[in-house]
Protein backbone atom coordinates (compact mmCIF):
# COMPACT_ATOMS: atom_id res chain seq x y z
CA UNK A 1 0.00 0.00 0.00
CA UNK A 2 1.65 3.51 -0.84
CA UNK A 3 0.78 6.47 1.50
CA UNK A 4 1.74 10.20 0.76
CA UNK A 5 2.45 12.46 2.98
CA UNK A 6 3.56 16.23 2.82
CA UNK A 7 7.23 17.01 4.50
CA UNK A 8 6.57 20.18 6.31
CA UNK A 9 10.84 20.34 6.58
CA UNK A 10 11.45 21.50 3.00
CA UNK A 11 9.97 23.62 0.61
CA UNK A 12 9.97 21.64 -2.27
CA UNK A 13 6.82 21.05 -4.37
CA UNK A 14 6.85 17.21 -3.70
CA UNK A 15 7.10 15.38 0.03
CA UNK A 16 7.85 12.59 1.23
CA UNK A 17 6.50 9.53 -1.44
CA UNK A 18 6.17 6.24 1.03
CA UNK A 19 5.63 2.46 -0.55
CA UNK A 20 6.19 -0.78 1.68
CA UNK A 21 9.87 -0.99 1.55
CA UNK A 22 11.09 2.78 0.27
CA UNK A 23 10.85 5.60 1.25
CA UNK A 24 11.75 8.69 -1.37
CA UNK A 25 12.83 12.17 0.45
CA UNK A 26 12.66 15.69 -1.43
CA UNK A 27 16.70 17.01 -1.38
CA UNK A 28 16.70 20.32 0.10
CA UNK A 29 19.88 22.24 0.97
CA UNK A 30 20.69 20.28 4.29
CA UNK A 31 20.55 17.26 1.99
CA UNK A 32 23.07 18.39 -0.42
CA UNK A 33 24.95 20.20 1.51
CA UNK A 34 25.75 17.01 3.41
CA UNK A 35 26.17 14.81 0.21
CA UNK A 36 28.65 17.44 -0.98
CA UNK A 37 30.16 16.75 2.76
CA UNK A 38 30.27 12.98 2.53
CA UNK A 39 28.40 9.71 2.83
CA UNK A 40 28.43 9.97 6.78
CA UNK A 41 27.12 13.16 7.14
CA UNK A 42 24.40 12.58 4.48
CA UNK A 43 22.90 8.87 5.88
CA UNK A 44 22.80 10.97 9.32
CA UNK A 45 20.17 14.07 7.52
CA UNK A 46 18.25 10.86 5.70
CA UNK A 47 18.58 8.75 9.38
CA UNK A 48 20.30 5.72 7.00
CA UNK A 49 23.28 4.25 6.41
CA UNK A 50 24.81 5.56 2.77
CA UNK A 51 27.02 2.10 0.65
CA UNK A 52 30.11 2.86 -0.55
CA UNK A 53 29.32 2.01 -3.69
CA UNK A 54 27.24 6.00 -3.79
CA UNK A 55 26.21 7.45 -5.88
CA UNK A 56 24.23 5.88 -8.54
CA UNK A 57 24.91 5.81 -12.24
CA UNK A 58 22.57 8.19 -13.35
CA UNK A 59 22.12 9.04 -17.02
CA UNK A 60 20.73 12.36 -18.09
CA UNK A 61 17.95 12.67 -20.20
CA UNK A 62 17.74 14.90 -23.42
CA UNK A 63 17.03 18.65 -22.71
CA UNK A 64 13.25 18.27 -22.50
CA UNK A 65 11.67 21.56 -24.26
CA UNK A 66 10.19 23.57 -21.21
CA UNK A 67 10.93 21.41 -18.30
CA UNK A 68 11.05 23.23 -15.21
CA UNK A 69 13.92 22.81 -12.35
CA UNK A 70 14.02 18.95 -11.38
CA UNK A 71 13.48 18.05 -7.56
CA UNK A 72 15.83 15.11 -6.61
CA UNK A 73 14.38 12.59 -4.44
CA UNK A 74 16.62 10.03 -2.10
CA UNK A 75 15.55 6.38 -2.28
CA UNK A 76 15.78 5.22 0.88
CA UNK A 77 15.28 1.35 1.53
CA UNK A 78 13.44 0.56 5.20
CA UNK A 79 12.70 -2.96 6.29
CA UNK A 80 11.37 -3.34 10.18
CA UNK A 81 14.52 -4.64 12.43
CA UNK A 82 17.48 -3.14 10.11
CA UNK A 83 18.97 0.06 9.65
CA UNK A 84 17.61 1.82 6.83
CA UNK A 85 20.21 2.05 3.63
CA UNK A 86 19.91 4.85 0.79
CA UNK A 87 19.56 2.85 -2.63
CA UNK A 88 19.03 5.30 -5.07
CA UNK A 89 17.86 8.68 -6.28
CA UNK A 90 14.89 9.90 -8.11
CA UNK A 91 14.02 12.99 -10.35
CA UNK A 92 10.55 14.91 -11.22
CA UNK A 93 10.18 18.44 -13.34
CA UNK A 94 6.80 19.89 -14.36
CA UNK A 95 7.00 21.16 -17.90
CA UNK A 96 5.99 24.67 -18.20
CA UNK A 97 3.05 25.43 -19.71
CA UNK A 98 1.89 22.38 -19.90
CA UNK A 99 0.21 18.99 -18.65
CA UNK A 100 3.28 17.04 -18.54
CA UNK A 101 6.02 15.97 -15.62
CA UNK A 102 8.98 14.14 -16.35
CA UNK A 103 10.77 11.12 -14.30
CA UNK A 104 13.93 9.93 -13.92
CA UNK A 105 15.79 7.33 -11.44
CA UNK A 106 18.34 4.84 -10.78
CA UNK A 107 19.20 2.32 -8.13
CA UNK A 108 22.97 0.99 -7.13
CA UNK A 109 23.51 -1.80 -8.31
CA UNK A 110 23.37 -4.31 -6.00
CA UNK A 111 19.60 -2.98 -5.06
CA UNK A 112 19.02 -3.93 -8.67
CA UNK A 113 16.76 -6.92 -9.59
CA UNK A 114 14.51 -7.14 -6.19
CA UNK A 115 11.77 -5.47 -7.91
CA UNK A 116 12.47 -1.63 -5.87
CA UNK A 117 13.02 -0.27 -9.10
CA UNK A 118 9.64 -1.25 -10.69
CA UNK A 119 8.33 -0.25 -7.29
CA UNK A 120 9.79 3.28 -7.06
CA UNK A 121 8.81 3.96 -10.52
CA UNK A 122 4.92 2.93 -9.78
CA UNK A 123 4.73 5.34 -6.81
CA UNK A 124 5.95 8.37 -8.29
CA UNK A 125 3.55 7.79 -11.44
CA UNK A 126 0.76 7.21 -8.87
CA UNK A 127 1.85 10.30 -6.86
CA UNK A 128 2.21 12.60 -10.03
CA UNK A 129 -1.14 11.53 -11.81
CA UNK A 130 -2.66 12.47 -8.64
CA UNK A 131 -1.50 15.86 -9.21
CA UNK A 132 -4.08 18.99 -10.42
CA UNK A 133 -3.36 19.77 -14.00
CA UNK A 134 -0.96 16.82 -14.34
CA UNK A 135 -2.01 14.75 -17.68
CA UNK A 136 1.04 12.94 -18.39
CA UNK A 137 4.67 11.77 -17.28
CA UNK A 138 7.32 11.11 -19.50
CA UNK A 139 10.58 8.89 -19.05
CA UNK A 140 13.19 9.26 -21.41
CA UNK A 141 15.81 6.21 -21.73
CA UNK A 142 18.72 5.07 -23.48
CA UNK A 143 17.77 2.21 -25.85
CA UNK A 144 19.74 -0.31 -24.02
CA UNK A 145 18.16 -0.16 -20.93
CA UNK A 146 15.93 -3.02 -20.80
CA UNK A 147 15.04 -3.64 -17.05
CA UNK A 148 14.08 0.02 -16.88
CA UNK A 149 11.98 -0.24 -19.71
CA UNK A 150 10.27 -3.27 -17.62
CA UNK A 151 9.99 -0.97 -14.70
CA UNK A 152 8.05 1.43 -16.89
CA UNK A 153 5.23 -0.96 -18.92
CA UNK A 154 4.80 -2.49 -15.02
CA UNK A 155 3.73 1.14 -13.36
CA UNK A 156 1.81 2.18 -16.64
CA UNK A 157 3.81 3.65 -19.15
CA UNK A 158 4.07 2.85 -22.81
CA UNK A 159 6.72 3.82 -25.47
CA UNK A 160 6.35 6.16 -28.09
CA UNK A 161 6.67 6.24 -32.04
CA UNK A 162 9.24 9.56 -31.05
CA UNK A 163 12.55 9.41 -29.76
CA UNK A 164 13.34 12.57 -27.31
CA UNK A 165 16.83 11.88 -29.08
CA UNK A 166 19.16 9.58 -31.05
CA UNK A 167 19.84 6.59 -28.64
CA UNK A 168 16.87 7.21 -26.50
CA UNK A 169 12.77 5.95 -26.12
CA UNK A 170 10.58 8.08 -24.43
CA UNK A 171 8.15 6.41 -22.53
CA UNK A 172 4.58 8.06 -21.26
CA UNK A 173 1.86 7.24 -19.31
CA UNK A 174 -1.91 9.07 -20.18
CA UNK A 175 -4.40 9.96 -17.17
CA UNK A 176 -6.85 7.34 -17.66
Amino acid sequence: MRTLSADAKEQNWIGVVRTNRIRMEPAGNRHQNAELKDRATLGSVLGATVPESWPPQVVPPPHPGGAAEWVTLYVVHEKAGETPTVIGVAGMARWVGGETMQFGGSLLREWQRDGLGAEMTVALADWAMQQDGVGRIVCDIPEAQHAAAKCLRKAGYSATPDPPAEGFVRWERRRA
